[in-house]
């Protein structure tokens, strides 16, 4: 599963390296999900973390704002320092994703079983005389097989 914080650090390599994400489940940010709510009046319900601390946690806060998402102060925190993100924390996650995958790759339902690094000679001899470059080779739990160019 991967979470907020890894979506985070996707969008902080962004710009210098080449990028596939394989998620085992059918959705992003893994406890962080909604739910079909009860109606028009309740279109979502957060079925995981739903606070934060704006004024305690200045990364969120930055994020929030980066992402032009809103945040409202909890109603029962008289103090108005507990807050929920509006559209639920799970919005953080959509609005990572949509920002982050035109610039990689997110493949869904790609539960991995295995990770290996070929070097140069054997990714010739699995690609071929005229590719010289080591390859990444991913294989899922279904068998599938992936060779990314590292």
């Amino acid at each position: 599963m991967f979470t907020l914080s890894f979506f985070k650090r996707i969008n902080d390599c962004l710009e210098k390296d080449r990028w596939v994400l394989l998620e085992a489940s059918p959705q992003l940010g893994g406890r962080l999900k909604n739910a079909e709510g009860l109606g028009d009046d309740n279109p979502h319900v957060d079925m995981g973390a739903a606070w934060c601390w704006p004024s305690q946690q200045p990364k969120v806060r930055a994020l929030l704002k980066a992402l032009n998402l809103q945040s409202f102060a909890q109603p029962d925190d008289d103090g108005g320092y507990t807050h929920r993100v509006q559209g639920g924390t799970y919005a953080l996650v959509a609005a990572l994703a949509a920002h982050v995958a035109p610039r990689g790759e997110v493949r869904m339902n790609w539960p991995l079983q295995s990770c290996a690094h070929l070097p140069p000679s054997s990714a010739e001899a699995e690609h071929g005389a005229g590719d010289k470059a080591p390859v990444i080779k991913l294989t899922n739990q279904a068998g599938e097989v992936r060779k990314e160019p590292h």
